[in-house]
């Protein structure tokens, strides 16, 4: 595309300004879609329910990404754009390629005690940043339970 005018800069600019200013209005959400997803999966794995327990947890992964790359003023990237782009959040704290493979991981083997973990990595995360999530009970409980390894 060729600008002649100089008119479509600026307006791609302010386009992608106000894109990255709903994504960091939007983490809040993305944030309890995260949770919403984690309290779902580990209630599927206490009811025995594999394939929904490793469906939520797949979902949450994909709210986890849009929440923390909103809380970078940035609009996650397509999935298929993962393998390069999410070591861009390892300064957020993750040590470099952790969180890439916690997410790999909530895809293929999202077995509770690894939940756990990571959830109470993303909720410190989100608590220094000022994100507060709006669960009460369930989520207080589940953080509590012990699970076997499955």
């Amino acid at each position: 595309m060729l600008d002649k005018t100089g008119e479509i800069v600026p307006l791609v600019a302010a386009i992608a300004a106000r894109t990255n200013k709903l994504a960091r209005e939007l983490v809040g959400e993305e944030y309890d879609s995260y949770l919403n997803g984690f309290v779902h999966s580990l209630k599927s794995w206490s009811r025995g329910d594999d394939l929904g327990a490793r469906a939520h947890a797949a979902e949450s992964g994909l709210h986890l990404v849009r929440a923390l790359f909103g809380l970078e003023g940035r609009v996650a990237p397509y999935p298929d754009q993962w393998s390069a782009r999410l070591a861009e959040l390892d300064a957020q704290g993750w040590q470099s390629g952790f969180f890439q493979t916690a997410v790999l991981r909530l895809l293929y083997a999202p077995d509770p005690p690894f939940q756990q973990m990571l959830e109470r990595r993303v909720g410190r995360l989100m608590e220094s940043r000022g994100v507060r999530h709006q669960w009460r009970y369930d989520l207080q409980r589940l953080r509590a339970v012990r699970y076997d390894e499955l």
